[in-house]
């Protein structure tokens, strides 16, 4: 497990047969490119799956003042982790009902019990697996600056897929799906 996002990147930067860095700040060409990237990666990386480590859930608190159109209600999404992606809002095994809007969930619901991925920026709470496709992630992304070479890049892109395939597969695996919604069309033919 990485200790650091230093450690992190420098997993990237082994994938690329790269010089190590000490530091985030460092005036290398890898150390500034590491520091560019690390945080909008991080992000990017959470967003493209419910990670178990990064889910959470909060009870929303309904905005004073209704959307101007569309839904009854508004709600603040969450800033405590930061949610930077909604799993769900009330029950997961109803359609959704619901759209985000800037930093709003709209609802027509008076209440919204929120399941999320937050902002974790403690690598110590970070899953092996989401550690290595964050680390190819960014080694794709560090891989044209820092090797001039885009057939290196374009291989770091496919290195990257094949790890965050491999990792989701397995983090999904330890948790038991909230139901998902059925259409009307398959519970007409099912009655």
């Amino acid at each position: 497990m990485a200790a650091s996002d230093v450690e992190i990147c420098n997993i990237a930067l082994a994938v690329l047969e790269e010089q190590r860095i000490t530091s985030l700040t460092e005036s290398t060409e890898q150390g500034r490119y590491c520091n560019i990237h690390y945080d909008d990666a991080r992000d990017f990386v959470l967003r493209l799956h419910p990670w178990n480590f990064a889910t959470r859930r909060a009870s929303l608190a309904r905005n004073a003042t209704a959307p101007a159109f569309g839904y009854d209600n508004s709600f603040k999404l969450p800033t405590d982790p930061y949610c930077l992606r909604v799993i769900s809002a009330n029950d997961p095994s109803e359609p959704p009902d619901w759209k985000v809007e800037g930093r709003d969930l709209l609802s027509h619901e008076s209440t919204v019990d929120l399941v999320y991925i937050g902002r974790i920026i403690d690598v110590t709470q970070f899953d092996a697996g989401f550690v290595q496709a964050l680390a190819h992630y960014l080694a794709w992304k560090l891989a044209k600056p820092l090797t001039g070479s885009k057939t290196e890049a374009d291989q770091k892109g496919r290195d990257f897929a094949a790890i965050l395939r491999q990792a989701r597969n397995v983090d999904g695996a330890e948790d038991v799906q909230d139901g998902l919604p059925i259409s009307p069309f398959v519970l007409e033919h099912l009655s």
